[in-house]
């Protein structure tokens, strides 16, 4: 099942599938509900990034891979991806490349 991120508006809110991408502005939770159920099945992967920008994720992990290597942790783990994914789909233009 797909995520929902949500993010208030002047008039309603505006949700955004996570799966494919597609948005949508609702007024009431009528429309948020019938979005939701539509977007149910959407792949739950992560939006494809542009190659011309450097993401917040990409940004965190310019200065957290060499503190983890510092440490002697692992830079690459799982967790460290993940929120890497995360961020870079809530913010995925961050700065030019």
């Amino acid at each position: 099942m797909a995520q929902i991120a949500s993010r208030r508006m002047g008039v309603g809110a505006q949700l955004q599938c996570l799966g494919c991408g597609q948005t949508v502005i609702v007024n009431n939770q009528a429309q948020a509900q019938a979005f939701a159920a539509q977007h149910a099945q959407c792949p739950n992967q992560p939006l494809p990034v542009d190659p011309r920008y450097y993401g917040a994720g990409d940004l965190v992990a310019r200065v957290a891979k060499p503190v983890a290597r510092r440490m002697g942790m692992d830079p690459n783990c799982q967790p460290c991806a993940q929120r890497q994914a995360a961020l870079n789909r809530m913010m995925p233009r961050v700065w030019r490349r």
